[in-house]
C-alpha cells in the first residue's frame, strides 16, 4: 500500500487552543502542581480527510499566557521559534514510546476500530536551564506509522520519566 505521502494527499491540522489543568501525569513532568492551569495546543492531523494522528501540546501558563503560544495561529517557526523569541528554546528533548488499545475519543478521533493498538510519544521539551517548556502527548495509529530514531551515542542522560523497578 502506499504511504499517504505517495499519495499526495494534503495534509491539514485542526488546532484547538486554551487553558485547562493538565492531567497528573502532565503536570508532574511541567513541574507544576496539579491543578495548576497550563496552556494546550491539542491537535487533529489528517492526510487529506483521514486522520493520522492526535496530539496535544502542554505549555507552562506562565511562559505562554500573552504570546502567540496562546494563539490558534503562532507564527513562523511554531511554538518551538516563540518560545526562543523568550529566551527558552528548548536545547534537549526527551522522549517515551508505548503502544495500547485507544481509548473511546481516540477511536473516534481517528476512525479505528477500538481493537486496534496506538503508539503513545510523549515528548518533553526542555531549555538549557533544565525547565520544561512543553510537555506534547501524541498519539498515532500503529498500522499507518513505522517509527524511527536516529540519535548520537555520546553518553547516557537522565529522563524526566519515573522508572519503575
Amino acid at each position: 500500500m502506499p504511504s499517504f505521502a505517495q499519495q499526495a494527499w494534503t495534509p491539514r491540522t485542526d488546532v484547538e487552543v486554551g487553558r485547562a489543568a493538565p492531567p497528573g501525569s502532565i503536570a508532574r513532568l511541567l513541574n507544576i502542581t496539579e491543578g495548576t492551569e497550563a496552556v494546550y495546543r491539542k491537535r487533529h492531523m489528517f492526510a487529506g480527510d483521514w486522520p493520522v494522528q492526535v496530539a496535544a501540546s502542554w505549555i507552562p501558563a506562565d511562559l505562554a499566557d500573552g504570546t502567540r503560544i496562546a494563539e490558534r495561529d503562532t507564527g513562523p517557526g511554531g511554538i518551538y521559534s516563540r518560545l526562543a523569541d523568550l529566551g527558552h528554546a528548548p536545547a534537549e528533548f526527551t522522549e517515551e514510546v508505548g503502544g495500547r488499545v485507544p481509548d473511546d475519543e481516540e477511536v473516534n478521533a481517528l476512525r479505528i476500530d477500538p481493537d486496534h493498538r496506538v503508539y503513545t510519544i510523549t515528548r518533553v521539551a526542555s531549555d538549557r536551564a533544565d525547565r520544561v517548556v512543553e510537555v506534547n502527548s501524541i498519539v498515532l495509529p500503529s498500522h499507518q506509522w513505522t517509527l524511527a530514531y536516529t540519535w548520537q551515542a555520546d553518553g547516557p542522560h537522565d529522563a524526566p520519566f519515573p522508572r519503575e523497578p
